[in-house]
């Protein structure tokens, strides 16, 4: 959260001295206006920017959708709410600077000028005497809501930025096309070799059958493996494909989940599914490579 400013208000009610008559004081409405708001328009810019980092950042913890109960986001929960009520302090102290504002509006309304004296000029100066003491409360109160920011700002970057992983959730789906597409390079590959040894298998076999009757038994047999191989790739894809709609579907609508969540679990099932297919996957490649070379073997001795 960017480092939120103190409040710098000020309450400036000097006022022009028009010309004296009768030692009446004449002040312009329209000068007494001007100052009075520009005394409270900044400090409402400052709120507004101040309760509008307070929205982001209370974006920013909902979206984690961590366990509020469990340190330490129970801790930086406790933290929020006392910022949150020091905020809407400063809101209604806001709100009733305004309402003064308004007051004074109303008892000058179609008056250019206010003269010393008279009922308007000693409303006026209770809305001065009022908005003194509102304008210490605003600092006093903005203090108190800087200090409760800054120290839960601190509190998320020590203890909660550090702690929370993430997962991209477009990026588990690309994980799992890529181990489809391996998937799929694998089964062509085995798909090649069954179909060039199946025939090559059947025309040695017919030939040497019964004179290298134990070699030509190995070939058979190695096919046999071959097309069983072929039958748990497929399982395996199956396996694969199941895992990534599974993840789809628990992920639908999210596009980060965080570690501290309770959908933590998507991940870390989607995570075990892939390792789990990639290390089969491993395992089938070095059996096919071994099996390829053993009848590559064969065939080379017979063909001798």
């Amino acid at each position: 959260m960017p480092k939120i400013k103190r409040f710098s208000p000020f309450l400036s009610l000097s006022v022009v001295f028009l010309f004296f008559t009768s030692c009446k004081v004449y002040y312009s409405t329209s000068d007494i206006d001007k100052q009075l708001k520009s005394s409270f328009e900044p400090m409402y810019a400052n709120t507004q920017s101040f309760t509008k980092q307070l929205t982001d950042l209370h974006a920013q913890m909902t979206g984690l959708n961590c366990t509020e109960n469990q340190e330490p986001f129970l801790t930086a929960n406790n933290l929020m709410k006392e910022v949150d009520a020091s905020t809407a302090g400063l809101v209604l102290l806001e709100q009733t600077v305004n309402q003064e504002y308004v007051q004074f509006k109303q008892y000058t309304q179609g008056k250019s000028q206010i003269t010393s004296g008279t009922a308007e000029w000693k409303q006026f100066k209770q809305t001065k005497k009022n908005l003194k003491v509102l304008v210490a409360q605003i600092e006093s109160q903005n203090k108190e809501a800087v200090e409760k920011a800054t120290a839960l700002n601190t509190y998320i970057n020590e203890k909660i930025v550090p702690t929370v992983q993430f997962c991209d959730v477009n990026m588990y789906a690309t994980k799992f096309k890529q181990a489809m597409d391996t998937l799929g390079k694998m089964r062509g590959y085995m798909d090649g070799n069954f179909r060039r040894y199946e025939m090559q298998v059947a025309n040695i076999v017919r030939k040497f059958n019964a004179t290298q009757t134990e070699k030509c038994s190995q070939l058979n047999n190695d096919m046999k493996t071959m097309i069983v191989e072929r039958e748990q790739l497929v399982n395996i894809a199956k396996a694969m494909k199941a895992a990534s709609d599974q993840f789809s579907a628990s992920a639908s609508g999210k596009q980060k989940i965080y570690s501290c969540s309770k959908d933590w679990e998507i991940v870390l099932q989607a995570e075990k599914e892939i390792m789990a297919r990639q290390k089969e996957l491993m395992d089938m490649q070095q059996r096919i490579q071994a099996l390829v070379n053993h009848m590559q073997g064969v065939i080379n001795t017979l063909a001798e």
